[in-house]
């Protein structure tokens, strides 16, 4: 009986076993999937300009110093507000003071005091801020010291190409998977799951003048898994 038994069991655990690897076999073949991605890539202008101005003054006297920045921001300003920008636009930069005898290193050349700030233009009327930052003797003729000036350009209208785009990018990703499954003998079907990847916005040539470059590179990669039938 105690064989008997045993055969008994040894031949249910042998079914089972047959049964439970035909069933993971055909699950296999059921849940056949191919991950790609898919690439979208698009050249846009720039909608937005960013223009940093930094001003500085000097003097060995801190109530003659804080007259002269006065007068050199209140000279900036207008000159920003002359040029068509609205105050929303016009934004003024914290300000520093530095007393080069409290430096304990070196030795102290030119005024003691010495202030550094100025003013950030952020305005979507690129043209005319590109225009207005090509007229910056003026202030030199007001007495600005005018120590840097830089203009960034940025995309923000994302959303505007964004469905498009993913669009595209899923396209892009099913063309691939079809060259796939043509090669493995079996046809692209539904999508299993898919995820966005992450948007980049940058200079159509270089990564390090992205700020600098009026057109913009707006780039997604999608991974998509399709079913295989």
């Amino acid at each position: 009986m105690n064989s008997i038994s045993s055969a008994i069991v040894a031949f249910g655990v042998a079914l089972g076993g047959f049964f439970i690897g035909n069933g993971i076999i055909q699950f296999k073949k059921l849940d056949r999937v191919v991950e790609v991605k898919g690439l979208s890539e698009r050249i846009v202008d720039s909608n937005e300009a960013r223009w940093s101005l930094t001003v500085n003054a000097a003097s060995d006297n801190m109530m003659d110093l804080n007259k002269k920045t006065i007068e050199i921001q209140a000279a900036t300003l207008a000159f920003l507000e002359a040029q068509g920008f609205s105050k929303e636009e016009i934004q003024k930069d914290a300000g520093n003071i530095t007393d080069k005898e409290a430096q304990e290193y070196g030795e102290r050349k030119g005024a003691r005091f010495v202030y550094r700030g100025g003013f950030v233009v952020t305005s979507k009327k690129i043209d005319k801020l590109v225009l207005a930052s090509q007229k910056t003797d003026e202030l030199l003729s007001k007495g600005v010291a005018l120590s840097s000036s830089r203009i960034s350009y940025f995309f923000t209208d994302l959303n505007s190409i964004k469905p498009k785009m993913l669009e595209e990018s899923t396209k892009n990703a099913k063309a691939a998977a079809q060259s796939f499954a043509v090669n493995a003998g079996a046809k692209v079907g539904d999508i299993k799951n898919a995820s966005q990847g992450l948007f980049s916005i940058g200079s159509p040539i270089n990564d390090y003048d992205s700020e600098t470059s009026l057109k913009k590179k707006v780039r997604v990669v999608s991974q998509v898994v399709f079913y295989l039938e």
